[in-house]
């Protein structure tokens, strides 16, 4: 694809400036702390480790480093994921290049690291690859990396040309030149070889993290670092503060050359007393910065909590402990190595685990106990196997308990142990005795040992086991046992994961791109990873791409899978094990009854502040201690997540709760009156509070694919009036691409099924209208809302608000069509209905007087629709704030501006339309389409007012946002 060569060629800078684009920044606008974070580790890294690199902040792509190498870091903090099509990325890849081309000659050694705390877009293939591979990237890789490049370069190209080339006050020449010159470019750009040479100079950090844990995780490092000798045990949090302060002091220097930390800044503090390191602290970054650094707080409060309860319980365990000791056997006696059968595993077999096998035999050096944890099928047990037969010759007695039956029934049901062991009961003996006689003659074995025990269910009798003298102790549980050390199963890498796949599926095809996809969304599961790979196998014609297929359709119980595998000396199912793999018979009534809801919910993004919020004001405060105290339940017996506020809950846990509810009596119907307070609290959200509605529009999203057609019979209308919300929320807040569709299909199920005057088909009907109005089918449109006013009629005294703006609507519609005769007598139908129930100080009341003004702004009635506009936005203004969307302000303060811009009043126009964008920063609320009407009126101000650079920057936001895919 591309010719190679020595070095890259010469371009002259006239062709380097053509592209380039200022970076310099001297003040951090976004994720300002997550960058001082990663300068301050970087700083203290190499400190560390006496490398005498210099670190700029705000210097080209945010950090630029100067040591042995060259190196410019672009960091970003980010709530969602990369791809190729992101235009944040795209642009970044841009400046990268044009960095290169202005160092390469002088700086051979440069390189461009891109770090984000977020993770790669689950469909963006190749990123990934070339992320997991950039140190050891093949050939092929490789190319197709270039290739995508050189795509990415050519459009940014044509982008920054068409940009040139629209500046006003361009002469016929000037734009021949601009042509010229790009031209010029393009030429050296396809004849030189330099973009392999740029390539591999590129570096990816993904760490796929939330930017709050990503940010925990920066601050515990850096404490960590800042406890080393070479600090000379300076307080950590002191010199944190401190360090901080002075990044964000040298980052605001109005000279860039002097925007950087080094070692001997560093020595020169260290010198100081700590009195003195305390003038360093700049406190009004620390107040800004308060949030953060309350995340150190909790953590010592949490530290202090436990170190309080050991104190308290020591006293019991000690006499535990010396009733063990009293009672030793005789120890004269030799007893086996293997005090029952070790399970064996072929080293050479085995597939990954290295790095968590030097974790795990390094924790027990130090920790002696270890909780193994992580869920069902992960390889906690396999990763035990592993340690007891590499390690075994360190250990004088090895013991494997099989717990799954509970760890009493494992030791006094075991006759191999009984045996070796040479213990005879009284018959009169029971469980409990039987079980404390086994712990005391293990306590009287010499040497070093080591117990297993094995899915372990619950926390009975371990406590016992736990004072056992010189045992080194594995336990393997999906529950996070309190106070003893717990060490998480990491899931496999894709390398590893391949290669477990293919041991078991060796010759059928599948690209990495279908494995990748299948893995991810199994969540690298090591059993299921090996039951998928043997139903393909064992069948006919399967592939992986077939087995994705039905995962996501919830299709594993199709015939084309009823399959038999072997697994553990009997045959299977796939779908059967998934049912059988969970057992949560223990949990009761009510954790079980959530456990099926977040079956429903987003795997990793639900919120126990929503879970709060999701039953209503009324319940706010039971609810916030009783799902603290259900979530904590859960997370103890490690069947959900919890860090903070965030819960997750495992993949295919989630998979097999599904597909038992599918085989109930009435499925799903337990869970119809949780789906009615969704739809509450999205009535609330366009009612008054869309921040709300747009928190609450994902588990919307979830329940609506999570329950299929199939099996929505008990739960249908409910269903049906959720989609409905979850549509006009995508409709009024993000784009509406592709939305006309799913609104016919909803309209075309929903008539079908409800009755013809049921009330949630008039809603239905006027938004869906809405959706063809956009689309420009205008009568459709005018039948939809004369359908919708029939039946809201019915309805008309307790559903007057919705019937009034459906009424509007249809008013707006006419007048578009200018059928004044027909926008007439519907606007006297609201006034009659107004004067009918006495209602002239409700939300509706700004809606009408919004629609007055359009129209006498389309008579082009300037003056008349200003004054209009204006009593819109005071009647707005004046209704309580329960009672008040602020979208409805930013709309009408939007098309005020446009009236005065109209009316060639541009400073009152301006002045309107930054007060609508503030009402909407204030908002905090993702609301591309009104973010983006806002945008455009100030785009045409500056424009007309020839404010060129600002007009460049809000072309710049524009293609941001409409670069910006949403995707339900």
């Amino acid at each position: 694809m591309i010719a190679h060569c020595q070095r890259p060629c010469e371009i002259e800078q006239s062709l380097i400036e053509l592209i380039n684009v200022n970076r310099d920044a001297p003040y951090v606008n976004r994720g300002f702390y997550f960058q001082y974070l990663t300068v301050l580790d970087k700083w203290i890294s190499n400190f560390i480790l006496e490398d005498d690199v210099i670190v700029y902040t705000e210097v080209g792509n945010d950090i630029k480093e100067i040591g042995k190498k060259l190196v410019f870091t672009q960091v970003k903090c980010y709530t969602t994921s990369f791809s190729f099509r992101n235009k944040t990325l795209r642009k970044e890849i841009l400046h990268f290049f044009v960095q290169y081309l202005q160092e390469k000659e002088r700086n051979p050694s440069v390189e461009f690291h891109f770090l984000t705390n977020t993770s790669i877009a689950n469909n963006e293939r190749l990123l990934q690859s070339w992320m997991n591979e950039q140190d050891t990237i093949g050939t092929e890789l490789f190319e197709k990396c270039c290739g995508k490049v050189e795509e990415i370069l050519n459009s940014e190209f044509k982008l920054i040309k068409r940009q040139r080339l629209d500046k006003k006050y361009l002469t016929r020449q000037d734009k021949e030149g601009i042509k010229q010159q790009f031209t010029s470019l393009g030429e050296f750009f396809k004849s030189s070889i330099l973009l392999e040479d740029f390539v591999k100079r590129i570096k990816w950090y993904f760490s796929a993290e939330s930017p709050e844990k990503h940010i925990n995780t920066l601050q515990d490092k850096i404490l960590t670092n800042l406890g080393h000798p070479r600090f000379n045990g300076r307080p950590p949090k002191l010199l944190m503060e401190a360090l901080l302060s002075e990044i964000y002091r040298f980052s605001q220097l109005s000279d860039a050359s002097l925007r950087k930390v080094d070692n001997t800044l560093l020595n020169n503090i260290l010198l100081a007393k700590d009195s003195d390191i305390k003038q360093y602290v700049n406190e009004s970054l620390l107040e800004l910065l308060d949030v953060k650094f309350s995340v150190i707080y909790q953590e010592l409060q949490k530290y202090r909590s436990i170190q309080e309860k050991h104190s308290s319980e020591l006293a019991v365990q000690g006499q535990l402990l010396q009733s063990l000791r009293d009672n030793t056997s005789d120890t004269t006696g030799k007893y086996p190595k293997d005090l029952t059968l070790i399970p064996n595993v072929r080293i050479s077999e085995i597939i990954g685990r290295k790095e968590e096998l030097r974790r795990l035999t390094e924790t027990l050096e130090k920790a002696i106990q270890v909780n193994l944890a992580g869920e069902d099928g992960v390889g906690k047990t396999t990763l035990v196997k592993i340690y007891l037969n590499v390690l075994r010759d360190r250990y004088d007695h090895l013991l494997w308990i099989d717990c799954e039956n509970g760890l009493l029934s494992g030791v006094i049901q075991n006759t191999d142990l009984i045996a070796n062991l040479g213990i005879e009961f009284a018959p009169d003996k029971i469980g409990e005795e039987k079980f404390l006689q086994i712990i005391r003659t293990l306590n009287s074995l010499k040497g070093r040992k080591i117990l297993v025990l094995d899915n372990l269910p619950d926390l009975g009798q371990l406590e016992t086991v736990r004072n056992l003298s010189q045992w080194d102790i594995i336990v393997t549980s999906m529950v996070r046992l309190p106070e003893i050390c717990i060490l998480q199963v990491e899931r496999f890498s894709f390398a590893d994961a391949k290669d477990l796949f293919r041991k078991y599926e060796p010759e059928r095809h599948a690209s990495d791109e279908d494995l990748k996809a299948l893995f991810e969304y199994i969540e690298y599961n090591t059993l299921i990873i090996e039951l998928t790979a043997k139903t393909i196998r064992a069948s006919y014609d399967l592939n992986v791409s077939d087995l994705l297929r039905h995962f996501k359709g919830q299709s594993l119980d199709d015939v084309e899978l009823d399959i038999e595998i072997a697994k553990g000396g009997s045959k299977v199912r796939l779908v059967n094990f998934l049912l059988e793999m969970f057992d949560l018979s223990k949990l009761s009534k009510l954790e079980s009854f959530f456990m099926g809801m977040f079956a429903l919910l987003p795997s990793s993004e639900i919120y126990l502040s929503d879970l709060v919020t999701w039953f209503g004001k009324d319940h706010e405060k039971q609810n916030k201690v009783d799902f603290a105290n259900l979530i904590n339940s859960l997370h103890e017996r490690g069947l959900v997540t919890r860090e903070g506020d965030n819960i997750k809950v495992h993949k295919m846990l989630q998979e097999a709760l599904l597909y038992k509810e599918r085989k109930s009596y009435n499925p799903f119907v337990v869970y119809a009156a949780q789906i009615g307070w969704l739809v509450r609290r999205f009535n609330e959200g366009a009612a008054h509070n869309p921040v709300q509605a747009m928190r609450f529009l994902k588990y919307g999203q979830s329940i609506l694919s999570n329950i299929k057609e199939a099996y929505r019979g008990s739960v249908y209308q409910p269903l049906l009036v959720l989609e409905n919300e979850v549509l006009n929320i995508l409709f009024w807040l993000k784009s509406s691409t592709g939305t006309l569709k799913k609104w016919e299909d909803l309209i075309n199920r929903a008539t079908k099924y409800l009755l013809k005057d049921n009330l949630a088909l008039g809603s239905m009907f006027n938004n869906y209208a809405y959706a063809l109005i956009e689309n420009g089918e205008m009568e459709k449109a005018m039948s939809y809302l004369k359908k919708s006013i029939k039946i809201l009629r019915i309805h008309e005294k307790d559903q007057l608000a919705l019937l009034i703006c459906v009424l509007c609507n249809l008013a707006r519609l006419h007048a578009e069509l200018d059928e004044f005769e027909s926008f007439n007598k519907t606007f006297n139908e609201i006034t009659s209905l107004r004067k009918k129930y006495n209602c002239w100080e409700d939300p509706t009341f700004p809606i009408q007087c919004n629609l007055l003004a359009l129209v006498n702004q389309k008579a082009t009635n300037y003056s008349t629709a200003i004054d209009m506009y204006n009593i819109a936005i005071n009647a707005h203004l004046q209704l309580p704030n329960e009672n008040r969307n602020e979208l409805n302000l930013v709309l009408f303060l939007s098309n005020l501006a446009m009236c005065y811009l109209f009316n060639r009043e541009e400073d009152k126009a301006e002045h309107t339309v930054t007060f609508a964008l503030e009402v909407l920063r204030k908002l905090e609320v993702k609301a591309d389409k009104v973010l983006v009407n806002a945008i455009n009126i100030l785009l045409m101000i500056t424009t007309y007012k020839n404010e060129e650079a600002l007009s460049v920057k809000l072309k710049k936001i524009l293609e941001t946002l409409s670069g910006r895919v949403y995707t339900d």
